[in-house]
């Protein structure tokens, strides 16, 4: 498991291979979209990858805000791999705290992504106590790291 620099190709994978919890999250906050457009203008130097067994496991990245997605592949991680993968963000998100202003180290999750929420909580995240209506219509909460 490593984490490299994303390619336009592992963008085009993932977008394929969205976990279902970050693809209702993506629709759920502003419909109509297409997740590979969406994906490819968040292109940029901070753009990162974790890759297993040459899949796309998570990319994220830090354009104007702290983002990552996650693929479906994460499902059939083995409990070791999970916390390899966790130790692998959570070193990264030390590089992005060391480069990047304090304000910009948050976003908005679904509150129906629980996954994803775990995850963030595995990363020491904070959440605001009240939520905020997505354009689309659906409740989301800000988080900092």
């Amino acid at each position: 498991m490593i984490l490299v620099q994303t390619q336009l190709d592992m963008l085009s994978e993932i977008s394929r291979t969205l976990s279902s919890g970050d693809l209702a999250e993506f629709n759920k906050m502003i419909a109509g979209r297409r997740v590979t457009a969406v994906l490819l203008g968040s292109l940029n130097e901070t753009s990162m990858s974790i890759i297993h067994n040459g899949k796309v496991l998570a990319t994220g990245g830090s354009n104007e805000c702290l983002w990552f997605v996650t693929s479906k592949y994460v499902d059939s991680l083995t409990p070791r791999e999970r916390l390899q993968m966790l130790n692998l963000l959570k070193e990264h998100l030390e590089t992005c705290r060391a480069r990047m202003e304090p304000e910009l180290m948050s976003n908005l999750v679904w509150e129906g992504n629980a996954q994803h929420i775990r995850l963030l909580e595995h990363l020491g995240a904070r959440f605001a106590d009240h939520t905020v209506t997505s354009p689309a219509g659906f409740p989301f909460r800000q988080f900092w790291l």
